[in-house]
C-alpha cells in the first residue's frame, strides 16, 4: 500500500514540475495560433415545402342517421315543420 501511495505522489509531483514548463513554452512560441472565435458550421438548406397533402379521410357525401324510436313519418313531419323556418337564423354566432 505504501508503494502505491509513493508512486502516485511521484507522478503528481512530476506532473507539477512538467506542467509549468510546457505552459511557458506554449506561451512564448510566436507561431501559436490564437483562437478568437469559433465558427458555427453552416447547415445545408432544407428542401422547400411541398404542396399540402390532401386529407387521408375524405368528407362523406351523405348523412346516415340511426334515430332509434322515431318512425319515418315522424321525421317527415319534422322536415315539413322546418320548411318555413330560416335555418341560418338558428345558427349561433
Amino acid at each position: 500500500m505504501l508503494i502505491i501511495v509513493l508512486v502516485v505522489l511521484a507522478v503528481v509531483a512530476g506532473g507539477g514540475l512538467v506542467a509549468p514548463g510546457t505552459w511557458r513554452l506554449r506561451q512564448t512560441r510566436p507561431d501559436t495560433p490564437r483562437v478568437v472565435h469559433r465558427a458555427t458550421p453552416v447547415l445545408p438548406r432544407s428542401p422547400p415545402l411541398s404542396a399540402p397533402q390532401p386529407p387521408a379521410i375524405e368528407r362523406t357525401h351523405e348523412v346516415h342517421l340511426h334515430l332509434h324510436g322515431i318512425s319515418a313519418q315522424d321525421i317527415a313531419a319534422i322536415f315539413d315543420q322546418r320548411k318555413g323556418v330560416n335555418l341560418t337564423s338558428l345558427q349561433p354566432g
